[in-house]
């Protein structure tokens, strides 16, 4: 379908409000009822938009207004997310329903990243037109600049994976991912994305997503949010010890109490209204992450909600989903080469 920007505004409109009538997205997007209901024309025979059902009107006797919004059916997309030892995937509609899930433990370098990404995406690809890919480092147009992680530097995934699944691949920064996640909670957020190592002894990856007015402020170069040298745990040890509880517990509350206050003095440039902790943070203990709460609140110039993740890297693949939807309802252009 050939979308024109009336319509391309009234799916951001459903997008955003969810199910609503037709006198509500005229009155939110300033433009004639008959305007509305001649474009709606075309985006429900196309199947992008659906009617759910009637809603009697109570003020006026015999009236009645359809329900409608965007169709689940519409299009589907794979989200993925690759850290260094993992790789997790999501199915999900357009409007950022989950269908299905997946998640595969593997060591992931430049030798073998494209054909773990497609051999974990390929149960999902029948039905999807687009793969949303995170990745840790820093990320411009589909290509991998620079990230530590994967030990990758100018590596175009983009094209790489394209001509081997044969679909649009979205390429996002996995702490952007992760912000995006959240998106309908809150349109100015800070989510700071942990990565912690095999070995303790090495430094906790510490990236920043940023959502300003609901938009992902990814910087001049695509570097908004890398804070630098992360915290290291400190303890003797891997990520295994750390899992099954036999870590020093000292070793575990100095490390809170160190990256609480990095959190919260990275927070306090942006003054969001949300923090949220991600990724590897949901495998520390409670008391651990309690602490890194508690620390951050005290450090807090003025009043912003902590929220602590439990769901790992799945959150980051449905953000890179999310990350997707929300550039391509607010920008035609990419709505044309992602979704369409």
């Amino acid at each position: 379908m050939n979308l024109n920007t009336t319509q391309h505004r009234i799916l951001n409109f459903l997008w955003k409000k969810g199910r609503t009538v037709r006198k509500e997205i005229s009155q939110g997007l300033g433009v004639n009822p008959s305007t509305v209901t001649r474009n709606l024309k075309d985006l429900i025979e196309e199947g992008i938009v659906e009617v759910f059902g009637i809603l009697e009107k109570s003020d006026t006797v015999g009236r009645k207004s359809e329900i409608i919004g965007i169709s689940d059916s519409w299009r589907k997309i794979v989200g993925v997310a690759v850290e260094r030892g993992e790789v997790t995937v999501v199915s999900m509609t357009i409007t950022g329903k989950t269908l299905g899930e997946e998640r595969r433990f593997v060591e992931i370098g430049r030798e073998n990243i494209i054909d773990v990404v497609e051999e974990a995406i390929s149960e999902f690809l029948d039905d999807s037109r687009t793969v949303a890919l995170a990745v840790p480092g820093v990320v411009s147009d589909g290509v991998i600049e620079y990230s530590v992680a994967l030990n990758l530097r100018d590596f175009d995934i983009k094209s790489e994976l394209e001509r081997r699944i044969g679909r649009s691949v979205y390429v996002v920064n996995d702490a952007n991912a992760a912000a995006s996640n959240f998106i309908n909670e809150s349109s100015d957020i800070v989510c700071f994305l942990l990565s912690i190592p095999y070995n303790l002894k090495e430094e906790v990856g510490i990236g920043a997503g940023i959502l300003i007015s609901g938009m992902l402020h990814k910087g001049i170069h695509n570097a908004a949010g890398e804070s630098g040298r992360g915290i290291p745990i400190g303890a003797d040890g891997t990520i295994k010890d750390l899992k099954s509880g036999k870590v020093n517990e000292e070793s575990l509350m100095n490390f809170a109490e160190e990256i609480g206050k990095k959190m919260a003095v990275l927070s306090q440039f942006i003054d969001p209204e949300k923090v949220v902790i991600s990724g590897d943070v949901s495998i520390l203990p409670m008391k651990v992450k309690e602490k890194i709460k508690e620390v951050m609140d005290k450090e807090f110039i003025s009043e912003i909600e902590i929220s602590i993740d439990e769901n790992g890297n799945f959150s980051v693949a449905r953000g890179a989903g999310m990350a997707l939807i929300n550039e391509a309802m607010n920008d035609l252009e990419v709505m044309k080469e992602y979704i369409l």
